[in-house]
């Protein structure tokens, strides 16, 4: 075994207390754009919508940006069908294939089993209900008959679901990780072989937490967004065509109000994702804050500016 020396070993510094300074910061009324009130949702209602300006204000930033690298590379900004393009000859053609469509099939059988598991227990609810009916009236009843096959159907649903549901998310959990992996690599070799130009006119927080938070987000993109989807989607048609052949008018009813949903869900996702950019962009300063410092820990203890930048 290495036996470290004392000199060699971390510093472990005690754990210092939460400042007052630290506490206060915390609370959403220490903000600067924060305006006190009378009324405090009132307050928050103007900063939601300074937070919505600003998220505004950094796409519309972020968009002038990629225009201009994009008009100076002779590009052109990429469309919806370009983008997706992009997505599946970048991301999806680094993806095990094999490994998805055991998980997309196996996500098929889980739904399905997972559907069709209410049906049959209903259907034992009803058999030992005329079961109890025949036996107060006098007539012999075969418990092991009459409900047998029910329960043996629901117990082999119930473990063939559980199997499923292990396995499925096995599968997709290599499909993503191995996916986001052999993109971090890729990402990082291309980032290693840029011009001096491109580190001037782009930070190193920038451009780690690209490498970091963004692959992460494509890792829940790949891995849980494709797994939900096809799950909603079997349940989907599985639910209309099931309303339908249950009750045509209230399934009507419930078809005619979607759409309202749809533009509130919408609406609420577009709102959702404001907030979501404007914590990217903080968490990306914070990071080149981070990384700064970290990369010039000797001149900041050498000046003292540990409690400053802490």
């Amino acid at each position: 075994p290495v036996e470290h020396s004392p000199g060699n070993a971390a510093r472990v510094p005690p754990e210092p207390p939460i400042l007052e300074q630290s506490r206060n910061g915390e609370r959403l009324s220490a903000d600067p754009d924060w305006a006190p009130r009378y009324c405090w949702l009132a307050s928050y209602a103007r900063m939601h919508r300074l937070l919505i300006q600003r998220a505004q204000g950094i796409q519309a930033d972020v968009g002038t940006t990629r225009q201009s690298t994009a008009a100076a590379v002779g590009q052109a900004t990429p469309s919806i069908k370009e983008s997706l393009q992009l997505l599946r000859r970048e991301v999806l053609s680094l993806s095990p294939l094999g490994t998805l469509y055991i998980g997309m099939s196996l996500s098929v059988v889980l739904t399905a089993t997972n559907f069709s598991l209410p049906y049959f227990q209903g259907r034992l609810v009803d058999a030992a209900i005329l079961a109890h009916h025949e036996h107060k009236e006098g007539e012999p009843v075969d418990i092991v008959h009459a409900l047998g096959i029910y329960i043996l159907v629901i117990g082999i649903a119930m473990v063939v679901g559980y199997i499923c549901e292990v396995l499925v998310g096995i599968f997709f959990a290599v499909f993503g990780h191995t996916t986001i992996t052999r993109l971090r690599i890729k990402l990082f070799r291309n980032l290693t072989v840029q011009e001096i130009a491109f580190y001037d006119a782009h930070v190193s927080g920038e451009l780690s937490s690209r490498l970091i938070n963004d692959a992460a987000a494509l890792s829940s993109l790949t891995q849980f967004t494709t797994q939900y989807v096809l799950g909603a989607v079997v349940k989907f048609v599985g639910s209309l065509v099931a309303m339908y052949l249950t009750h045509w008018q209230l399934a009507v009813v419930a078809t005619v109000i979607t759409p309202v949903n749809t533009l509130l869900v919408r609406r609420t996702g577009r709102t959702v994702g404001h907030y979501g950019v404007v914590q990217n962009d903080a968490m990306a300063k914070a990071n080149a804050v981070a990384t700064e410092v970290l990369s010039s820990i000797r001149a900041v203890q050498s000046n003292g500016g540990e409690p400053f930048e802490a």
